[in-house]
C-alpha cells in the first residue's frame, strides 16, 4: 500500500508473478528499539521475530521469503525476496 512504501520507504525492484523483491530503507521497528536502548544483538532477535509475519504472508501465497542485507543488522536497508515456490 502508499502508506506501508512511504512509512518503510520501499523501492520495488522486481514484480512478476513468481518474485517480488523489495528494498526498504526505513524500518520503525528497529528505530524503535534503538531509541528504547535495545543492543544490537537484541535487535537482531526481536527483527527475526517480526519477519515471522511476513515468512507466514509468504507461505500464505506458496511463496518463500529469502532475506539479504536488513536494517537490523547494520545495512542500509533490508532486501526482502518472495519467491514462488516450484511445484
Amino acid at each position: 500500500t502508499l502508506p506501508a512504501r512511504l512509512v518503510f520507504e520501499m523501492k520495488i525492484r522486481t514484480c512478476t508473478d513468481d518474485r517480488l523483491d523489495i528494498d526498504f530503507h526505513h524500518c520503525p521497528l528497529v528505530a524503535a528499539w534503538q531509541s528504547l536502548g535495545a543492543s544490537d544483538e537484541r535487535i537482531a532477535v526481536l527483527c527475526d521475530m517480526a519477519m515471522q509475519g511476513d515468512r507466514g504472508i509468504a507461505a500464505a501465497f506458496g511463496c518463500e521469503l529469502e532475506l539479504g542485507e536488513t536494517i537490523a543488522r547494520g545495512n542500509e536497508k533490508c532486501e526482502i525476496r518472495f519467491r514462488r515456490k516450484q511445484e
